[in-house]
C-alpha cells in the first residue's frame, strides 16, 4: 500500500483549524484590548493562572526551556500581568503569580474562548459540536 499525497489526514487538518482558531482570537483580542500578548505568554498565563508556580513547572507544563520561560514571564512582568518572588518555602526558586490584571486578562480570555465556541457551535450544530468536544478530550494514542 502506496502513501497517497493527496489525502487528507488529521494533523494538517487540525493545524489548520488551530491556525484558524488562534488568528481570530488573537484578532478578536486585539480589537477588544490594548495589551498585545503573544501566543507563548498565553500559553504561560494558562499555566500559571492557579498561580504560586515556579519557573521549573512552567518550563515542564509548556515543555519550553528555562530560558524561553524567563524571557516570556519578564514579557509578562513588563506588561504588569505577572509578578515574579523568591519562595520562602522553596529557597532559590522563584514563584510567579498572576497580578490583578493579569487575573482580568486570563478570564477575559475564557470569555473569549467561550465566544469562539459559542460561533462554532452555530456552524456544526449541537450535536457535531458535542461530538467533536467528546473525540478532542479523548486519549488517541
Amino acid at each position: 500500500m502506496g502513501i497517497d499525497l493527496t489525502t487528507r489526514n488529521v494533523l494538517d487538518l487540525m493545524r489548520g483549524h488551530y491556525t484558524q482558531l488562534r488568528s481570530l482570537a488573537e484578532q478578536i483580542w486585539g480589537e477588544e484590548k490594548d495589551i498585545s500578548i503573544t501566543i507563548s505568554e498565553w500559553y504561560i498565563l494558562s499555566s500559571i493562572q492557579e498561580g504560586n508556580d515556579t519557573i521549573t513547572k512552567v518550563c515542564k507544563q509548556n515543555d519550553i526551556s528555562r530560558q524561553a520561560a524567563h524571557k516570556f514571564i519578564n514579557g509578562l512582568e513588563g506588561k504588569g500581568l505577572v509578578v515574579t518572588t523568591l519562595s520562602a518555602e522553596r529557597k532559590g526558586k522563584k514563584v510567579i503569580n498572576l497580578t490583578d490584571l493579569g487575573r482580568e486578562c486570563y478570564t477575559e480570555t475564557v470569555v473569549l474562548k467561550n465566544r469562539i465556541d459559542e460561533q462554532i457551535l452555530a456552524s456544526l450544530g449541537e450535536d457535531n459540536f458535542q461530538r467533536l468536544l467528546d473525540l478532542l478530550d479523548r486519549e488517541w494514542i
